[in-house]
């Protein structure tokens, strides 16, 4: 009624129903959706679909045939509670209390955006992965069904039990068993109607994760009903710390089948550990270290966190945050090289003669001049290199502004729109380093810049462009009215 899907040329091919809008198979566009800050403006949910002003978000629309392929789309979910409230004539929030929060017990939970007073004073404050707080402690989602739930773990687990409860039949259950099931069996790809589905040995679990700006949760359940746990972390750190916990429960009471089996550790004396420490390098401007302490083996990339590595084998080493194998390369009898497995990837790392230098390590070494100066020579000398693509400086440089090495971030971004500069992208990424450091008129040089490099980007997805021209028309508004000093 008051909003309509545009067709095209995809959806003259197939159709968008709500089966596959439910299991991200639809083809609509836009994953997420960052919210609104306390005092912005919120925009309707048809202003939403349609990227109108003041959404903040790329339009909802079909760019690929219906039914082919998997892609998580929040818009698709938004699409589905406009539908909800055009079809029976109620508020989301209402719909959802009296379809699905009452029924399951969850009592504490609510889909109001915001928050009404009498819920606030319970409701958390959300946090950065820095620790820095949310600015104005949480953000207002009118798409309500994609991030709008307000909720705690213990309703969060409450739906789980609902859904199992239906799975096996019950009287008085949320939903029939053939509804149910069809949530918790896959529709296309891994994916049933609103859960990821996992096969873990001979069981299924289901399961979704969830991530709103300074909030993240977990949800995983078996499907035969035996077991099951939910996350709630005020963070955006938290899907880490969720993953962990629920594989503490997993081994704490005997989840069948959901931990892996696990890997016997090879103890190694501390004269075969030695001959392994070295630098290795994996890309123009990528290497680790290895480091033995006795019998003990740390990592360390040049401008990453250190982790610690277990051996499985004499050479074959694990570390406990990622599945990446570390196979030990000799030849004659000499330590040459570690190759990296994970899953179906595999990248060689040569061992480093000592004395060489990477770009990356001038610029650990606070020398950015001489960093930045290495890194023009590796992509004149090697412009595919890993070392030098568009996304690692992009994040390199992210980094550094999470850290407040604003110098080291605007140079290494500054550098990213040198080496690529038709892509609208690194001309925003240096805007938001220029403006995070308080240099608000080269920010709004960069947004300009942004603004007039887009109509001949073609690198960058169409979803990505617009979202981009928004939040430069956006900064450029806002930044226009202030004054400079010169």
């Amino acid at each position: 009624k008051s909003w309509k899907l545009p067709q095209n040329g995809f959806t003259s091919k197939q159709k968008v129903t709500f089966e596959r809008i439910l299991s991200h198979g639809a083809g609509l566009t836009v994953h997420g959706f960052p919210g609104y800050e306390a005092g912005r403006p919120v925009p309707t949910v048809p202003q939403v679909l349609d990227g109108a002003p003041p959404a903040n978000t790329a339009p909802v629309r079909v760019d690929t045939e219906p039914g082919t392929k998997w892609r998580y789309s929040g818009g698709g979910y938004t699409a589905a509670q406009l539908a909800m409230t055009d079809t029976f004539g109620h508020p989301f929030p209402d719909l959802m209390a009296a379809l699905v929060l009452g029924p399951a017990g969850m009592r504490a939970s609510t889909y109001e955006q915001p928050l009404p007073a009498e819920r606030l004073r319970l409701a958390a404050a959300g946090y950065r992965r820095d620790g820095a707080p949310v600015a104005g402690k949480r953000h207002t989602y009118p798409e309500m069904a994609a991030a709008g739930l307000w909720t705690t773990a213990g309703d969060l687990a409450r739906f789980a039990i609902a859904i199992q409860k239906s799975l096996r039949g019950e009287a008085g259950s949320l939903l029939s068993k053939q509804t149910a099931l069809r949530m918790v069996t896959p529709f296309i790809d891994n994916y049933g109607l609103g859960f990821s589905v996992e096969k873990h040995g001979e069981e299924f679990y289901f399961s979704h994760g969830g991530a709103d700006e300074g909030f993240q949760a977990l949800l995983v359940a078996a499907r035969n009903g035996c077991c099951g746990a939910a996350v709630m972390v005020n963070s955006d750190n938290g899907i880490a710390l969720a993953a962990e916990i629920v594989r503490g429960l997993a081994r704490q009471y005997g989840w069948r089948g959901y931990l892996p089996e696990p890997l016997a550790v090879v103890e190694l004396s501390a004269e075969k550990i030695a001959p392994l420490a070295g630098r290795y390098q994996t890309s123009g401007d990528e290497a680790f270290r290895l480091e033995a302490r006795g019998n003990r083996l740390f990592g360390k990339p040049t401008l990453g966190e250190e982790y610690e590595l277990f051996a499985i084998s004499p050479d074959v080493f694990v570390r406990t945050d990622r599945e990446t194998r570390y196979q030990i390369e000799t030849q004659g009898g000499k330590t040459t090289g570690v190759l990296l497995l994970a899953g179906s990837e595999r990248v060689a790392a040569r061992r480093m003669a000592p004395g060489v230098k990477l770009p990356s390590d001038d610029l650990a070494a606070g020398r950015i001049d001489e960093a930045i100066a290495a890194y023009r020579a590796l992509y004149a000398s090697k412009p595919d290199d890993p070392g030098v693509a568009e996304a690692r400086l992009n994040r390199l440089g992210y980094d550094f502004l999470g850290r407040k090495e604003f110098e080291k971030a605007i140079a290494l971004l500054k550098l990213n729109t040198d080496l690529y500069p038709a892509s609208s992208n690194t001309y925003d990424s240096l805007g938001e380093a220029y403006l995070t450091s308080g240099d608000r008129r080269r920010a709004l040089e960069l947004y300009r810049k942004v603004l007039e490099v887009l109509p001949q980007d073609r690198k960058t997805d169409a979803a990505t462009r617009e979202q981009l021209r928004r939040n430069a028309e956006e900064k450029v508004r806002e930044l226009s009215k202030a004054s400079f000093k010169q």
